[in-house]
């Protein structure tokens, strides 16, 4: 743990009271604010707090299940790569089309209706949603390496690409134009109206830390 006015802490955390003796050289006026701060009434709850929209997750049964408010359905397919959009309306996940091979389908389902509808079939995976809920991102194997495509909700088999080089995950997007991704070295930010801008991973994870 690094602090930058403490100083660095290394070693795992534990209780033992024994080693920290109770310090008895404080005036009243501390032992006077600790009594006060003791009948204090803890807070219980946490202020400013909003509800997601919704919630997607698989139950152990492997289910896709949505929960809405008071609203919970089971999706009528199975699959990964949960992404719902920012309106609480709609899923995307990934359907595995082959038990050896790397087909998939990004799947769109419709959390009023209870309808599914196909979008992208291939060697597809992680799509997201932007943050108005208009573009999804996705990436597709060609060539043995992964690249960033999106396409508009309202026309899901013109998708374009977005970043001409491998990557190795998406991370979904930071605004309406810019994307986070990552590979084994570098972190992206890849944006279709601002140049490309890259972080090593080492500067984030440190070298405790590597890829695999």
């Amino acid at each position: 743990l690094e602090h930058s006015q403490i100083g660095t802490f290394h070693g795992c955390a534990r209780i033992a009271p024994e080693l920290f003796p109770k310090i008895v050289n404080q005036s009243q006026q501390d032992d006077d604010d600790d009594d006060a701060d003791k009948k204090k009434t803890p807070v219980t709850t946490i202020t400013n707090f909003k509800s997601p929209t919704a919630v997607a997750f698989v139950n152990p049964a492997g289910k896709i299940v949505v929960s809405r408010g008071a609203t919970k359905k089971i999706v009528p397919a199975a699959g990964t790569d949960l992404a719902l959009s920012y309106d609480g309306r709609k899923l995307l996940f990934t359907r595995n089309d082959s038990k050896i091979g790397s087909d998939r389908t990004i799947v769109l389902y419709d959390i009023d209706t209870g309808h599914t509808n196909d979008l992208v079939h291939g060697a597809v995976r992680q799509p997201f949603w932007s943050p108005d809920d208009s573009r999804v991102a996705y990436l597709q194997a060609q060539d043995q390496k992964w690249h960033v495509l999106s396409f508009s909700l309202n026309t899901p088999q013109s998708s374009t690409a977005i970043y001409g080089g491998a990557v190795e995950s998406l991370n979904g997007w930071i605004d309406n134009h810019t994307l986070l991704a990552d590979d084994t070295q570098l972190l992206y930010w890849i944006g279709d109206d601002k140049p490309q801008q890259t972080v090593p991973l080492k500067d984030i994870y440190g070298d405790t830390f590597r890829v695999s």
